[in-house]
């Protein structure tokens, strides 16, 4: 089923006459990332480049592709073309390690490449899979893995596709940047959550931090009178006691660093729990 959004960007991109969508047959007056991109895959310098049966792929630094050298001349204009055209939409070219088209601030990556198929190929007691290229030349839009790619058909050729590819990667980009705002106001809500949990939680720590102090405070100053009631009843009732004013006056003191509405100093206590 056709997605109107895609076709509307599809549509607008195909009749925007400041943009040239048609491949002409050989190269003319080529954007300097085709120039680069030409030049490293004619190199003989083997080392600048990856090659397997037949298919040369570019290293780090040039627009990222992989086809036979026979399929280049092919190849070049649709490139060529593609890349005006995205400059023309006032996009960006990123080269590196990977290619990406960047449209505001969404990064879309894209490759072009020789499509291969897969052949049985039996290597004395065992089978193995070997790649063949098939001369089928596309497009493809990457995100971790390849998402959507456009090529050669029975039907259709590759050079009659680059308003759909091109409107595609604007696509994709629009719905990325919708959805890192919808994921972003996810991470902020989330992060209000956690904050207000947070929250919760330490109040609720201090809370029951407070009243077991409380608590405990409490429980100092009933044993503080407890210890003070004893001692009363001592100094009443065992006048005999050796020592017993110096006793008494040592004990009182010791109940005063004890309760915790006095809290007298007693060097001696220190660390005591």
């Amino acid at each position: 089923m056709a997605n109107p959004e895609l076709e509307a960007i599809i549509k607008e991109i195909s009749n925007n006459g400041s943009i040239n969508l048609i491949v002409p047959a050989n190269l003319t007056k080529p954007d300097p990332l085709v120039v680069a991109l030409k030049n490293h895959l004619k190199s003989k310098d083997h080392r600048t480049s990856y090659e397997r049966k037949g298919i040369i792929s570019t290293r780090s630094g040039y627009f990222n592709t992989s086809i036979k050298l026979e399929n280049l001349n092919r190849a070049l204009p649709i490139i060529d073309t593609f890349v005006k055209a995205l400059k023309g939409r006032k996009h960006q070219l990123l080269i590196g390690d990977k290619t990406f088209v960047k449209i505001n601030d969404e990064k879309v990556e894209i490759r072009f490449w020789e499509k291969c198929r897969s052949e049985r190929k039996k290597e004395k007691s065992w089978d193995t899979r070997e790649l063949i290229p098939t001369g089928h030349l596309f497009i493809q839009l990457i995100d971790m893995w390849v998402i959507k790619e456009w090529g050669d058909t029975p039907y259709t050729l590759l050079e009659n596709k680059l308003g759909r590819i091109i409107g595609a990667i604007e696509y994709f980009a629009k719905k990325e940047a919708e959805e890192n705002i919808r994921r972003e106001i996810m991470r902020k809500k989330y992060e209000e959550e956690e904050r207000v949990r947070k929250e919760i939680k330490q109040k609720k720590d201090d809370e029951q931090k407070r009243f077991s102090e409380l608590l405990q405070e409490s429980k100092r100053w009933a044993e503080a009178q407890q210890l003070r009631a004893y001692l009363s009843f001592i100094e009443s009732n065992c006048s005999s006691k050796e020592n017993l004013s110096t006793w008494i006056e040592w004990a009182r003191a010791k109940a005063d660093w004890y309760d915790p509405l006095i809290k007298n100093e007693d060097k001696w206590m220190d660390g005591f729990s």
